[in-house]
């Protein structure tokens, strides 16, 4: 404990001696928030994952099944970030004749039913008629609009709230349901959600069969060989702090107490870089006092003694037992 103390005591040395040397800071405090909030940060398994969702849109498919993947990991990775970002480079283009949507991307909320889900679609191709029809009715509009807006990738995110609710019989109506979808239209398609995806695959042979390929997002690491390091989500944090004051992000212990604080979580980074930052202002900054009071506000409001990663009492060890921040980043792994 002392020498985790010693070391925290250099590192605010070191923040002080690095901030006395600058001169007033003058960053507005609300821009470097509104920019963490919206910042991407481009890890290795993003841009991988988009290479590949490429190559998925570059197919050219006529009667053949084309190919399709599934992504997955625990909430608050950044599946929904990577493929909304993915989503925004490739808008749709306004033909003399038609409209081309390149990709067609849905966000699945909870408690969704497939009639549910055909409307969000058609509403996010631009469907005059989403509600018109029953299901089945919904179901031919959706190919007939794929086919006519040459749609190349179709991406539906949050599928596991397609698999939250039923039993096995209505999962395995959901894997046929989407198995039709390919069928029918010959464009990949992209399931993307929590480890729960696993159990629609498992429900539908010949839906499994062409998911075969299935991409996990890893939570972020302080591990030097780590796939998401979150050396990297603290780099792109801290070059947005202008003149703001901050601890150094590159001390692999400070590195480790930040994935023990956000379970690996990119959103949950961002939430309490955010708080630290509005905490600490431009004067105090990004330091372990603020990050322990932003932790307490926004991660674990009822934080015990010995479980704050940012105080010199921390114990050390994951927040994942019951009642405590990340006990659901074990049960969605099961």
């Amino acid at each position: 404990m002392k020498n985790k103390f010693l070391s925290r005591t250099v590192l605010t040395l070191s923040m002080a001696m690095r901030s006395n040397s600058m001169t007033a800071p003058s960053t507005d405090i609300t821009a470097v928030t509104r920019k963490i909030r919206r910042a991407f940060a481009n890890f290795p398994h993003v841009i991988d994952v988009h290479k590949r969702l490429d190559t998925l849109r570059s197919y050219h498919c006529l009667n053949e099944e084309p190919e399709s993947v599934a992504i997955v990991g625990v909430t608050g990775t950044g599946k929904t970030a990577l493929l909304t970002k993915y989503y925004s480079r490739h808008p749709r283009i306004e033909h003399e004749e038609y409209t081309e949507v390149p990709v067609l991307y849905a966000e699945i909320p909870a408690k969704c039913t497939i009639k549910k889900l055909v409307t969000i679609l058609l509403r996010a191709i631009d469907s005059p008629f989403p509600v018109a029809g029953d299901e089945e009715d919904r179901t031919h509009q959706l190919i007939t609009l794929v086919r006519q807006c040459k749609v190349r990738l179709i991406i539906l995110d949050e599928i596991n709230h397609l698999v939250d609710r039923g039993t096995k019989i209505s999962h395995y109506f959901v894997g046929d349901w989407i198995k039709q979808l390919i069928t029918k239209t010959h464009v990949p398609v992209v399931l993307a959600g929590t480890p729960r995806v696993r159990d629609l695959l498992e429900t539908n042979e010949q839906l499994a069969s062409r998911f075969a390929e299935t991409i996990s997002i890893a939570s972020l690491s302080a591990e030097k060989d780590a796939i998401n390091s979150i050396g990297t989500a603290l780099a792109t944090f801290g070059q947005m702090l202008g003149d703001i004051p901050s601890i150094p992000f590159e001390v692999v212990e400070t590195q480790r107490l930040f994935v023990f604080a956000c379970g690996g979580r990119l959103r949950s980074l961002a939430r309490l870089f955010t708080r630290a930052v509005e905490i600490g202002g431009t004067a105090v900054g990004v330091n372990f006092d603020s990050l322990a009071q932003a932790f307490e506000q926004v991660i674990y409001d009822k934080c015990p003694q010995g479980r704050n990663p940012f105080r010199d009492d921390f114990d050390g060890t994951p927040l994942n037992k019951a009642g405590e921040p990340f006990h659901i980043l074990n049960l969605e792994a099961m």
